[in-house]
């Protein structure tokens, strides 16, 4: 009855990083629900090059290792973002084959782009705290009640909400 954190996650990648200097993962993955948030891609970036997770929550049959784990069996040289990718088709594959209408995510994240990625955030975050601050509440908050909530099908929602929509919802009220 105890959740792994992100902390714990980043601890140990950390622990990895100085007792071997300059080590990358290749890619990281989290099979499990709700890891695949910019909060998390920002935390993970330092250990390695390409993530792979689902911001929702994912069937409890999970990846699809045969899938995945034959694709890179036959082409052990494939670069970490076509891995991502085949864990991902793979997943997908066996998902809808297990229950057709299930709802599906699994995001393949280059973490070798997160730093510019955050740079963006912080200037977007600037730009709602100012906007905030001079009595725009309704703006944020109407666009804020536009997103989906990942997690949100059943009883306990995340309040994590794709980025890119928030964005778009955010300059359609501004």
């Amino acid at each position: 009855d105890d959740c792994l954190t992100l902390n714990e996650i980043t601890t140990a990648l950390s622990s990895v990083q100085q007792s071997y200097q300059g080590f990358l993962f290749d890619l990281i993955g989290c099979d499990a629900c709700l890891m695949g948030s910019y909060e998390a891609a920002v935390q993970l970036a330092p250990y390695g090059h390409c993530f792979v997770a689902s911001q929702e929550l994912e069937p409890s049959l999970g990846w699809a290792y045969d899938g995945w784990i034959g694709a890179l069996t036959d082409d052990p040289e494939m670069d970490n973002l076509t891995l991502g990718q085949a864990i991902a088709d793979a997943y997908y594959q066996a998902c809808l084959a297990d229950n057709p209408n299930d709802y599906l995510c699994l995001s393949v994240v280059d973490l070798t782009q997160i730093k510019a990625l955050n740079d963006e955030m912080e200037a977007f975050s600037a730009y709602l705290s100012a906007a905030l601050e001079n009595g725009e509440l309704n703006t944020v908050s109407r666009a804020r009640r536009r997103m989906y909530s990942f997690g949100e099908f059943c009883d306990s929602a995340s309040d994590m909400v794709d980025l890119k929509a928030l964005i778009n919802a955010y300059q359609a009220f501004a």
